[in-house]
């Protein structure tokens, strides 16, 4: 299947702001939503953006609606997501892509918004493992740049250099997938399970203690999904720790991990942590290990 890439953002273009997931604070989605007008975009939100349900931004149908709205749209050229939590993943089973396929778009978001990039790439489509909007006042100088770059202009991505743990040596190329550890296991055995046949995969996540960690890593053991790989790549495991223990995170990412007979590294500032820095997922991709680059091949985006 041939990658689908969307057209680069240039200033006046339509971005739609969405909350498939959690509520947010409207303080820091306003300090995200100046940043974005800052750039020349045009933002548009829907009225029931700040609804309420449990512990998500509204009821399925709301969020959902929303959703489909902003993919659906031939006039827009983005869709972001305000912040993460949980909710996306349960609108999974109606929400309809193929008018994204015909009139591709940037989807961009992490933590739970994994569950649309898990989608997307089955649909062929590229897209963006980066910063939500209720987090851009936050991000460093070094994310919004390459960001931006990402976003709006049609040349090669820069590489990702980064201080490596190496968890098995080696150097590696495949197609870039994955993002939040518990998201990507929880779609294991449903029709949204990304193929990650030949694929790098990448792996972050927050407030998961490291015996949690083992058992998403395992059930990844289990149901295969390790076995054609090509590598991984572990971004940051944020608030992972237990305090007093004798263990830690990495020391369960050491022993599961070099098992799994693929170059594996860790140590990307990617994820839950200060940098989170936007990576394209879907592109071609090269790991080298011992050096601590991920390199990248061809465009995220098309000229306009």
């Amino acid at each position: 299947m041939p990658l689908i890439l969307p057209p680069a953002l240039r200033k006046g273009d339509i971005v739609r702001v969405v909350a498939p997931a959690g509520p947010f604070d409207p303080e820091k989605m306003e300090a995200g939503l100046e940043i974005l007008r800052q750039r020349g975009l045009e933002l548009v939100l829907r009225q029931d953006v700040f609804s309420r349900h449990w512990y998500m931004a509204g009821d399925d149908d709301r969020r959902l609606s929303e959703l489909q709205e902003a993919l659906d749209d031939p006039d827009t050229r983005a869709v972001w997501a305000i912040r993460g939590g949980y909710g996306t993943m349960r609108l999974l089973a109606r929400l309809d892509l193929s008018r994204l396929t015909i009139s591709p778009k940037l989807l961009i978001g992490f933590s739970d918004f994994t569950a649309v990039h898990a989608v997307s790439s089955l649909a062929g489509l590229a897209s963006v493992h980066g910063p939500m909007v209720a987090g851009l006042s936050s991000a460093t100088p070094e994310a919004l740049e390459r960001l931006w770059k990402l976003l709006f202009s049609p040349s090669t991505p820069e590489p990702v250099d980064f201080e490596p743990t190496v968890i098995r040596g080696g150097s590696c190329h495949g197609k870039l997938l994955g993002g939040n550890l518990s998201l990507l296991t929880r779609l294991l055995g449903t029709p949204f399970q990304p193929n990650l046949d030949g694929a790098i995969l990448l792996i972050e996540d927050v407030g998961e203690a490291p015996y949690r960690l083992d058992r998403m890593l395992t059930h990844l053991e289990l149901a295969g999904s390790n076995r054609r790989l090509t590598g991984v790549v572990v971004g940051e495991m944020t608030g992972c720790e237990v305090k007093n223990a004798d263990h830690g995170s990495i020391d369960v990412l050491e022993e599961k991990l070099s098992r799994w007979n693929v170059p594996v590294v860790a140590g990307l500032p990617i994820g839950h942590g200060k940098m989170n820095l936007p990576i394209p997922l879907g592109l071609e991709a090269e790991l080298d290990c011992c050096s601590g680059r991920l390199s990248f091949k061809g465009p995220l985006v098309t000229p306009r």
